[in-house]
């Protein structure tokens, strides 16, 4: 099996003793692989939740529209009518 070889950096963390401990059992060609994946798991939580926040922000501040005591499922049926010819 190829892999890509990406270009990597060596850098120092500071780790727990239980962490350390538990990545030192595993076997050494998987520790980097591990630690990147961990990381990249983190990166993409966190891109999510602010994908997630900005899209409730946008919701919340949605303007409003007179829709004359029309139920907004009706006003939107009616939009989605004219678009398709119906």
């Amino acid at each position: 099996m190829l892999q890509e070889k990406l270009k990597t950096v060596r850098t120092i963390l500071y780790i727990t003793e239980n962490n350390k401990k538990w990545l030192e059992a595993q076997p050494r060609g998987q520790r980097t692989r591990i630690v990147n994946e961990a990381i990249q798991q983190l990166q993409n939580e966190k891109i999510r939740k602010e994908k997630k926040q900005r899209l409730l922000n946008t919701l919340d501040n949605l303007p409003l529209y007179a829709t004359n005591g029309i139920s907004p499922k009706a006003v939107l049926q009616a939009e989605r009518d004219k678009k398709t010819g119906l």
